[in-house]
């Protein structure tokens, strides 16, 4: 519910920044809370995917919506402006692109870990290949198809910026964690994995974006793209 609504969150945040109504606001809040999660469960065979199994997560997505829309739509009627913040590497964090960021980070690290649970709970074999690729398909796919769908030709997810690797590697280290044991794995083993996990994505996202760390691109001309 938490990865959930964050990717919600960061969906409502780039639709206000790019003026689209809420139903554009409710596409880009479901497609990266659930588009993933979608595509994950299509190509495991899970039965009945998930957001068919309970549809807290669907309620979850229309409630940051409705609340993102109605919360916005306040602040125009006050006329509340925030002052733009000092340009800076620190500073920037305080601001619509920081929360962004914040929350985006939070939902990869999330549904990296559901990921590999979902690998695991489905007996995807070999699950040292499965359980990266479900955390990857799970925390990046849904991001992808919502920067599919804003028409963007700078797709940072899928040019330049560090994003899906870090769900990839991230999946590979829980799944290695949880299966590499060789002695019984009692709840205590797993909770605290799991949330190391979470918090080395985390982390991890936010140091790329802070630093602006990019991958070697294809093209032989131009700047990788920011990720902003």
């Amino acid at each position: 519910m938490v990865g959930t609504a964050a990717f919600a969150i960061s969906g409502v945040l780039i639709a206000r920044k790019e003026n689209y109504d809420i139903i554009g606001a409710a596409v880009l809040a479901f497609l990266p809370a659930l588009g993933g999660g979608i595509m994950r469960d299509v190509v495991s065979d899970r039965s009945p995917i998930g957001i068919l199994r309970s549809p807290a997560p669907v309620f979850v997505v229309i409630a940051t919506v409705v609340c993102g829309y109605v919360f916005f739509r306040i602040a125009d009627l006050m006329k509340k402006q925030v002052a733009e913040p000092r340009r800076g590497r620190w500073v920037r964090w305080f601001s619509a692109d920081g929360l962004f960021q914040v929350t985006d980070a939070i939902g990869l690290s999330s549904f990296t870990v559901i990921g590999v649970m979902v690998a695991i709970d489905e007996r995807c074999d070999p699950i040292w290949l499965w359980g990266p690729f479900m955390a990857c398909l799970t925390g990046a796919g849904g991001g992808i198809l919502r920067d599919i769908l804003r028409a963007r030709s700078d797709i940072s997810t899928l040019k330049g910026s560090v994003y899906p690797e870090i769900a990839l590697v991230g999946g590979l280290a829980y799944t290695l964690l949880l299966v590499g044991r060789t002695s019984s794995i009692n709840l205590s083993y797993v909770q605290t994995v799991t949330l190391a996990t979470l918090a080395a994505t985390f982390l991890i996202r936010l140091l790329v974006v802070h630093f602006g760390i990019h991958r070697v691109t294809m093209g032989i001309t131009g700047k990788p793209d920011s990720g902003k």
